[in-house]
């Protein structure tokens, strides 16, 4: 509607070249957030800036709910072509607290990084992780900006998805405008407050079903055998709720504890048993090798006497194919036991991987669940804030009547873990994760004719 463009994937950003530097974008809040900057010379200086200075692929940096595209690639020496390390490549969610859970090398710190440094960082660390002697390949992308939140008197208060770009009349605008109580006869609060209601209903279900699931899923982590209830977790419906969902959770902890433990107890009996037939088939070998060693010593003292006409030669040859039968059954030895030996291998790597894909799930689902585990608690502290505004509005002045009413924009921003807000003009420009609020005088606030 505005012109602006949404981030894509790389596979379609060059045809869009020429119209991405023509285009200007806003520097992401944990910019501003880490410099300690006063929050009104950080607006002021968005809005002296043009669009492409503000959220370049190269200068944005990342910020809390911002979720990337990461894609991985090394090089494959067999092959002799590149190789996509599809364990690691993916779309994941910066956590509130500025980190990003990958597999294989854990938490790194997303926030307040541009695009390069990070792939740079998880490079370095794929490398020392994988034990590699070339660093991977890393490229990175933002996927989807961290929301951004209006409330006050616009007609849908809410969360909307962040554009670049994107300024405080913008925000209006996909709210639906300025909201009129008198038009709605008050109905319009009694809706908004059921709509806020059943959203919390809704938000507090599901972070107690995710809390325990994440209990469920740390003790899984941890090797231990059971779990309790985490501090704190309710449930709209009532202890009995929570309750069935503890006892759900611990029936699938034990479930999948079972199936992996046998899993594991089958690769490791085969292990054993392969290790008892490579022992044994050395002793055998052994054996056989005594037996050789004696037969060819016999063949050349029978060798000697031929030579002396003490012997004759049928018993000479029979001592040699005697011997030749002890090398053959002792390279068959030696084959079996290599055979062995190949089959323990693939046991022992079989069951590393048994053993890493079951931390590498685990941790990527507690990636997953921890990232829904913000974003819900953002939510429902937003509708929080919406049903309290809800609750205490007031009819508005008709603008036939007492002429149109100037509207005050207020923009809040996190500076340093603490919210700060100021008024601003209808044309500043946004970033992810601004609460911005919009109110309307009201005929008590308005000035008398």
């Amino acid at each position: 509607m505005f012109g602006y463009l949404i981030p894509m994937p790389l596979s379609r950003i060059m045809p869009y070249a020429a119209l991405c530097v023509a285009l200007c974008v806003a520097p992401t809040w944990p910019a501003y957030a880490q410099s300690g900057v006063a929050l009104t010379d950080d607006i002021q200086a968005d809005n002296s800036q043009t669009r492409g200075d503000q959220t370049g692929d190269s200068t944005y940096e990342f910020g809390a709910m911002d979720e990337i595209r990461l894609r991985v690639v090394t090089w494959d020496n067999d092959a002799l072509s590149f190789r996509n390390l599809d364990v690691v490549s993916g779309n994941y969610v910066v956590g509130m607290d500025g980190r990003v859970m990958l597999p294989i090398i854990g938490g790194v710190t997303a926030a307040g990084m541009v695009a390069d440094d990070l792939a740079d960082e998880i490079a370095g660390a794929l490398m020392d992780r994988l034990g590699s002697r070339e660093s991977p390949s890393v490229a990175i992308e933002i996927a989807t900006y961290g929301p951004v939140f209006v409330l006050g008197d616009v007609a849908r208060p809410g969360e909307y998805a962040f554009r670049p770009g994107m300024r405080a009349m913008h925000l209006l605008a996909l709210a639906g405008g300025y909201y009129r109580l008198s038009d709605a006869d008050g109905g319009r609060l009694a809706l908004d407050s059921m709509r806020f209601t059943g959203s919390l209903h809704e938000i507090e279900v599901n972070l107690a079903i995710l809390r325990i699931r994440k209990a469920r899923l740390e003790a899984e982590a941890a090797g231990n055998v059971s779990f309790d209830l985490p501090d704190g977790v309710t449930h709209p419906a009532g202890a009995e709720t929570v309750a069935a969902i503890l006892t759900r959770e611990r029936e699938i902890f034990e479930t999948q504890q079972e199936s992996h433990a046998l899993e594991v107890e089958s690769l490791e009996s085969s292990r054993a048993l392969l290790e008892r037939e490579v022992t044994v088939l050395g002793q055998k070998l052994e054996g056989i090798a005594n037996q050789v060693e004696i037969m060819a010593e016999a063949v050349g003292n029978l060798e000697t006497l031929l030579e002396r006409g003490l012997t004759r030669s049928p018993t000479l040859l029979n001592s040699q194919r005697a011997l030749f039968e002890l090398e053959a059954r002792e390279l068959d030895a030696e084959n079996q036991i290599f055979r062995a030996r190949q089959s323990l291998k693939e046991v022992e790597r079989t069951l590393t991987e048994t053993i890493q894909r079951k931390i590498r799930e685990n941790l990527t689902q507690l990636q997953s669940i921890n990232t829904e585990i913000d974003q819900l608690m953002s939510r429902r502290d937003t509708q929080r804030g919406l049903m309290a505004i809800t609750q205490q509005a007031a009819p508005l002045m008709d603008s036939e009547e007492t002429g149109a009413p100037v509207p005050v924009f207020k923009i809040a921003r996190d500076v340093d873990g603490a919210f700060v807000t100021e008024i601003v003009d209808a044309d500043v420009v946004l970033r992810p994760l601004d609460t911005l609020e919009i109110s309307l005088p009201t005929s008590e606030d308005s000035p008398s004719n």
